[in-house]
């Protein structure tokens, strides 16, 4: 399992970094041909990257005469037994001492990996909860706050609720024009969501802990955020004469008296350099409607293309079944049928029967019909997910349920807490599923404590055309059902008159 995990982290960080790369080359050409709120969101090719990478691998099935190879230990001095090519080989009778005292190297470095992360995240915690700590804000406004102290702010802050932090000395230190500006750069950063982007890339690198390229990735994520957030600002202002000046002037001033913030948007972002940049584009015309789309057009294909490029780096995962299974089957039969042509079969019918389950639960329709035709245990129950034929019910798969009860499934099989498969059909309103039931002789009248009745299922879903069939099927319009009431209660219950009528009718005749 750690050697899984492993692997995918290793293939996530490798895409990672791969991502980071192109993005830090690429990030001031891009600036500079679409600017910088298309530079900005560029960044998101990494997480993308990242997801491609933890994404399972592709599944290539082969047909296999069986899932393990037993073998009893070799005799001293006699050839071993070879085993069958990308089949795993349990040895028989080895010794359970023998393997404890062998440690798995990547079960350490997962450990490792774990640990790194928790104490990078610790520190995260430690640093912010300080910041917001050492502030003793001060509310002034509606999300509005000032700082006890003058290095603490402007800034944005709170995952949350976000609100706006400024210094001690607002007031005194900036003048109206520059605190005007200073608050809309701030409330621009909340509009956008740059406070929860930074949360994430917060959480990305303590994940990422080990790779130094997420550290520069980081930085030069905070300083095009702040670039694209400098452009909005002065796109809005653009018909005023002297705000580049007094936005430059608090630029300036805050950089020399404000500190930076671990988590949130802080106005002094970054060093010299990065002042230095934001004041130099601060007389950047702002960009034109032909420039935005053709920015977001290439932002969107950089990203899609950088997702497929890395799924098109994991390699496909063979996956080995047995000779008389399709060899569409789901890999869970690998996992749980792994028996020798000796084995159990009733237990073989168990494992293909919860595959089957999954299968319907995720909606893979080809993969449930080849467990069926495999044999799979078509009445299989699984607590919260039920019985073959009542997921098949409940979404609607009229062809799967004529596989199943034609392969034997029970069609009046309760399943505690999941009803049956003519109470699914009847709580979706299903008619053409109702009568395909009906006819394949469901108990109309079945109950399952907790779930009630099949007409009472059609009550709550107020379909006057499914309580009409149930009744002409036999239902009986007045049984009751323990702890669920009856059929006449549940229609009053829910106010449905038209249907307490109908029942009414049918208890009189």
């Amino acid at each position: 399992m750690s050697h899984d995990i492993l692997l995918q982290l290793g293939a996530a960080a490798f895409a990672t970094s791969a991502a980071i790369m192109v993005v830090l080359l690429a990030r001031k050409g891009i600036a500079r041909t679409f600017g910088p709120h298309v530079a900005y969101a560029f960044w998101l090719m990494v997480p993308v990257a990242a997801f491609a990478g933890l994404l399972p691998a592709e599944q290539v099935f082969q047909v296999a005469p069986t899932f393990v190879q037993e073998v009893a230990p070799a005799a001293p001095g006699s050839p071993a037994i070879a085993p069958i090519p990308g089949v795993k080989v349990v040895a028989t009778g080895e010794s359970s001492v023998a393997k404890a005292a062998i440690i798995d190297p990547m079960l350490a470095l997962t450990v490792i990996w774990l640990a790194g992360g928790l104490l990078a995240a610790a520190r995260l915690i430690y640093r912010q909860r300080k910041f917001m700590g050492d502030s003793a804000l001060t509310r002034v406004g509606t999300r509005f706050y000032k700082a006890s102290k003058n290095t603490v702010g402007p800034a944005a802050v709170g995952i949350l609720k976000t609100r706006v932090v400024v210094p001690r000395d607002f007031t005194e230190r900036y003048s109206a024009v520059e605190r005007k500006l200073i608050v809309d750069h701030e409330r621009e950063h909340i509009r956008y969501g740059d406070v929860r982007t930074n949360a994430f890339a917060a959480v990305f690198q303590c994940l990422n802990w080990f790779n130094p390229l997420v550290y520069l990735a980081q930085k030069a994520l905070r300083e095009d955020q702040e670039l694209a957030c400098d452009a909005r600002v002065m796109k809005k202002y653009a018909d005023h004469k002297g705000h580049k000046r007094a936005y430059a002037e608090a630029l300036l001033k805050a950089q020399f008296a404000g500190q930076s913030i671990p988590v949130g948007c802080a106005w002094p972002a970054g060093g010299g350099e990065t002042l230095k940049h934001r004041i130099a584009n601060l007389g950047q015309q702002p960009s034109s409607v032909v420039r935005n789309l053709s920015g977001a057009v290439a932002c969107l294909l950089a990203v899609a293309v950088t997702g497929q490029a890395v799924r098109a780096m994991i390699p496909t995962e063979t996956v080995y079944v047995q000779k008389d299974v399709d060899a569409s089957i789901t890999a869970k039969v690998k996992r749980l049928a792994t028996v020798t042509d000796d084995g159990d079969p009733e237990a073989v019918a168990g494992a293909l029967g919860a595959a089957l389950i999954d299968a319907l639960a995720d909606g893979r329709r080809s993969h449930a019909r080849s467990l069926i035709k495999a044999g799979a245990d078509i009445n299989y129950f699984k607590r919260g997910d039920g019985t073959p034929l009542i997921i098949a019910a409940d979404q609607g798969d009229r062809k799967t349920v004529r596989m199943l009860l034609e392969a034997g499934a029970d069609a009046s099989k309760p399943a505690p807490g999941d009803g049956s498969p003519l109470i699914a059909a009847a709580d979706r309103g299903d008619k053409n599923m109702v009568k395909l039931l009906i006819d394949s002789g469901a108990d109309v009248n079945g109950y399952v404590p907790g779930d009630g009745t099949p007409l009472i299922a059609a009550i709550e879903d107020g379909d006057t055309q499914v309580v009409r069939m149930l009744l002409d099927a036999g239902a009986e319009a007045n049984k009751g059902a323990p702890g669920d009431g009856s059929p006449l209660i549940a229609a009053s219950g829910k106010g449905e008159l038209k249907l307490a009528q109908v029942l009414l009718d049918r208890t009189e005749e």
